[in-house]
């Protein structure tokens, strides 16, 4: 199960994961945060999990400092470093065709076949109208449109809802909805000495595993729910900043049907939170974390600069974790703690705009989805798609899935995709006016296609600036076993009407 699909970023304060490429070669210096996630006191009372197995085994070598955690190891490189590998026949350091050394470094140039579409893949369409199903009085968003405050995830039987509040005071509630986005009992909340930019859930097979960080001097927390809303484990912190490390940046977390990982930056007191971060200010690293929250292992992951644009994304894949960042994939083992980067991912001179990406996976694959501007950069924007194979590299070219999807870009664009079946949806914000027009109206969109990037079906309006008030607020969406659910914020939080709304989508015949 994948927990997020990229995006899902928070540009203000990922600073150092949104500044900095995650790269796989080993880097000296100091490492991991040190607070242990069983050593809090549970806030409230918690069931004893019932999938705890995994713990004892989890906590093996974990490291007590912030200095302790070792670097991942580095695995070979293949196509598009910029070296010729062992059975590469040249490596021009991308993965385009036509320029003498193809996507696969191969010295006689080809193109690309991509299959036909898949006729076992059903179009999608609505069922039945948007229902709301969060009213006014607890919806406000208060991290903005372009912020990680709006997640839903389908569990055994019914969809997780977590989003945050700013009134009467900063918190964070969860819902959970029936498959037609009915609320199903009372809940969970908890309040906040801040707003939660960034908010993460997962269906773990028992339980919703629901993290949230607050900001950069605050700890990643934890809380497992039941299937109907109930806490049974939890609320607990999982990571805290250190007196060595006091800035603590979540960038992604992602679970692989065993385990979580959390994409991290750690950054000393010399780190100024309004300037780019230096090798010696600020390191990543990726955290595993059981099923039941306890943190486990970590390796320290090198870093390159890499413009603010630039917020990479986690993602299961074949049990092992995917990052992405729209230029590099690179493979992370949390069995052994190896990397491997498999490759660059080109768009040519095309202009990109890295954080609008996400990226989708199944048991064998994955599907990398971003946006970029023409050649020479402007606008509008088109959708970009990329394979990957379960090892992480290319298995097809980039190519336009869609041209023309986004003609401006505010805060408040954003991409979403889930997997159910062999057909992948994709949602997307869009503005319906002239380019570059601020005041122009806004949609959200979906559309659905094959594991190639065939498109299935033409993108439906699922809410918009004129039926529904949308303004580019925060939307998600999550799959389950007979459709997909897409949940979005409309309204606007200073007139009082900001709620949420929930739409289901099904394939047809």
């Amino acid at each position: 199960m994948r927990i997020l699909d990229g995006l899902r970023r928070s540009p203000a304060l990922l600073l150092v994961i949104g500044t900095w490429l995650i790269g796989c070669s080993p880097a000296p210096g100091a490492s991991d945060d040190a607070d242990a996630a069983g050593e809090a006191a549970d806030e409230d009372a918690a069931v004893a999990p019932d999938d705890s197995s995994l713990d004892a085994e989890a906590r093996r070598d974990r490291p007590d400092t912030a200095d302790a955690v070792p670097d991942a190891v580095t695995l070979p490189p293949v196509c598009g470093d910029g070296h010729v590998d062992p059975g590469e026949e040249c490596d021009d350091g991308n993965r385009l065709n036509g320029d003498d050394c193809d996507w696969e470094c191969r010295r006689a140039p080809g193109g690309f076949d991509y299959p036909d579409a898949d006729p076992s893949v059903p179009p999608i369409e609505p069922e039945g109208p948007p229902a709301e199903i969060v009213p006014p009085a607890e919806a406000v968003s208060t991290a903005g449109a372009r912020a990680r405050s709006l997640e839903i995830e389908w569990g055994s039987a019914n969809y997780g809802l977590a989003y945050v509040v700013d009134s009467p005071q900063f918190g964070l509630r969860f819902r959970t909805l029936e498959r037609s986005g009915l609320p199903v009992g009372s809940g969970w909340s908890r309040d906040e000495p801040w707003a939660a930019p960034a908010v993460f859930l997962a269906w773990s097979g028992s339980r919703f595993n629901l993290f949230w960080w607050t900001g950069p001097r605050f700890p990643l927390r934890y809380a497992g729910l039941s299937a109907d809303g109930h806490l049974v484990a939890g609320a607990r912190d999982v990571l805290s900043p250190t007196a060595e490390r006091p800035f603590l940046v979540v960038g992604d977390l992602a679970w692989n049907g065993l385990l979580h990982a959390a994409l991290l930056g750690w950054c000393s007191p010399a780190w100024d939170p309004l300037t780019d971060p230096t090798a010696d200010e600020c390191y990543a690293a990726l955290q595993l974390v059981s099923s039941t929250g306890e943190r486990m292992t970590a390796s320290r992951l090198d870093a390159t600069y890499l413009p603010r644009d630039g917020a990479p994304v986690l993602a299961p894949l074949a049990g092992r974790f995917l990052l992405l960042d729209g230029r590099r994939a690179i493979t992370f083992d949390p069995e052994t703690s190896a990397c491997l980067s498999t490759g660059t991912i080109p768009d040519g001179d095309r202009s990109p705009y890295r954080s609008l990406s996400t990226v989708v996976s199944w048991d064998d694959g994955a599907m990398l989805l971003w946006v970029a501007g023409p050649v020479g950069g402007g606008l509008p924007l088109d959708l970009w798609a990329t394979t990957i194979d379960a090892d992480g590299a290319l298995s097809s070219p980039p190519r336009v899935i869609l041209p023309a999807v986004m003609r401006y870009l505010p805060g408040g664009w954003d991409i979403r995709a889930a997997h159910g079946a062999a057909a992948i949806a994709v949602a997307y914000s869009v503005a319906t006016g002239p380019v570059a027009d601020t005041t122009q109206p806004s949609e959200v969109r979906t559309l659905n296609m094959d594991r190639w990037g065939n498109l299935r079906s033409s993108p439906t309006t699922v809410v918009s600036s004129e039926a529904d008030g949308y303004d580019r607020g925060p939307f998600a969406l999550a799959a389950d076993d007979e459709g997909y659910g897409i949940v979005a914020t409309v309204g606007h939080w200073w007139a009082g009407d900001e709620r949420i709304l929930f739409r289901r989508w099904v394939g047809t015949p």
